[in-house]
């Protein structure tokens, strides 16, 4: 009787998986794209933002493919991806979540990421390499235009995350904040990170360098206004120009050492 029993087993557990893969499949096939679309974009639509998503497909084996997908702040996009690659993981499905990982083209560059998806919780981690600086486009709204190559990492959850970058080769054009004229075509790297908290920005000590100087901006950004100061150390040769002295003595604190406030509306 016990033999008999075992030999059926393998038999029955065969049947068993192949029941339950017959019933996630068949949610995939009858799950429509317009539905994942939805719960894709309605992901951002509580925290201020919009997501336009081109040319979604649904592929075999729980696969996605967007041709584009645009996060925006109103009317602006703020960061563009293109050719996005999907994969849901179907188990997920049960338990009311959608959790993808996926890759694509951001700019010149590329990225990597997951998310996890529900009603209750958000979360996605990205890594991005090599974007174009140009392709950023949340910081041409915000006045900082220029060339470079940009990476790091994005981590949210629901209202909270951080952004960590590194820009190299940079190219800044000089921008005008609040009236005042600040000199980003002197740095050519950057990096530092940005916590996020609801509306509220918060700059760890971002550090900028270019030859003979330094600079690091710090502060915060809470309801799109800002409340910052760049900190600047000019090395010997600026110190000698007096060009560079004419524009930056009003903002002088110490031999070497000037903080130019960076205050009043973002608007992105």
């Amino acid at each position: 009787m016990i033999e008999k029993l075992f030999s059926t087993l393998p038999k029955k557990l065969l049947i068993v998986f192949i029941a339950a893969a017959a019933i996630v499949w068949g949610i995939w096939l009858a799950f429509p794209v317009s539905a994942i679309e939805s719960i894709i974009e309605d992901s951002v639509s509580g925290h201020g933002f919009r997501m336009n998503i081109e040319g979604l497909q649904k592929g075999l084996f729980y696969r996605l493919h967007a041709d584009r997908i645009a996060l925006k702040k109103t009317e602006s996009e703020l960061i563009v991806f293109n050719s996005v690659h999907a994969r849901i993981h179907p188990l997920q499905i049960f338990y009311l979540r959608m959790n993808l990982s996926f890759h694509g083209g951001l700019g010149g560059g590329s990225f990597t990421g997951n998310a996890g998806l529900s009603g209750r919780t958000d979360e996605m981690h990205l890594d991005f390499k090599g974007a174009g600086l140009h392709d950023m486009r949340f910081l041409a709204s915000a006045g900082i235009r220029g060339t470079g190559k940009v990476s790091g990492r994005i981590s949210a959850t629901d209202n909270m995350g951080g952004v960590e970058f590194h820009v190299e080769d940079a190219n800044f054009e000089p921008v005008f904040v609040s009236g005042l004229l600040l000199p980003l075509n002197l740095f050519s790297t950057v990096k530092g990170s940005v916590r996020v908290d609801g509306e509220s920005l918060e700059f760890a000590p971002i550090s900028l360098e270019g030859p003979d100087i330094f600079a690091r901006l710090k502060g915060t950004i809470r309801d799109n206004a800002m409340d910052m100061q760049l900190e600047v150390m000019p090395g010997r040769t600026l110190l000698g120009n007096a060009l560079f002295l004419s524009g930056m003595e009003k903002y002088k604190v110490s031999p070497g050492y000037f903080v130019i406030p960076v205050t009043g509306p973002l608007r992105i």
